[in-house]
């Protein structure tokens, strides 16, 4: 299992998967803003969404895991 981390604090504005789903290496996961700038989460590696553990409109901080892939 992989689990996807912040790399910055700010608030989730896109969630772009869902549980169950397949993903594929540099496929985009989800969309952070932080300091009014968009960052989109891509995936590590192929794979499938096992739970995505934050919302749209949640605030995040560093190291805070988004999604876990099996």
């Amino acid at each position: 299992m992989a689990a996807i981390v912040s790399s910055m604090p700010g608030r989730v504005v896109d969630i772009k998967v869902k549980v169950g789903e397949a993903v594929t290496q540099g496929q985009e996961l989800c969309i952070i803003e932080a300091m009014k700038m968009q960052m989109p989460v891509k995936s590590p590696q192929n794979g499938k969404v096992s739970d995505i553990k934050v919302e749209v409109g949640q605030g995040i901080k560093k190291g805070d895991v988004l999604i876990e892939l099996d």
